[in-house]
């Protein structure tokens, strides 16, 4: 088991991660959506195990 990936939205990381599917990506101007995206995974177990696989 691996770890769940949250990345901005920004060249490199947006061609190996698919935003929902592999990891989460976020806007890389918002701290806003950084944290959210932090507080989904820490909230929903389901979610995090699904994209750490």
């Amino acid at each position: 088991m691996g770890l769940p990936c949250i990345s901005t939205d920004y060249a490199g990381s947006n061609e190996i991660i698919v935003d929902g599917e592999n990891g989460l990506l976020v806007s890389i101007s918002s701290e806003e959506k950084l944290a959210e995206a932090m507080k989904l995974l820490i909230l929903n177990q389901q979610l995090a195990l699904q994209l750490s696989t």
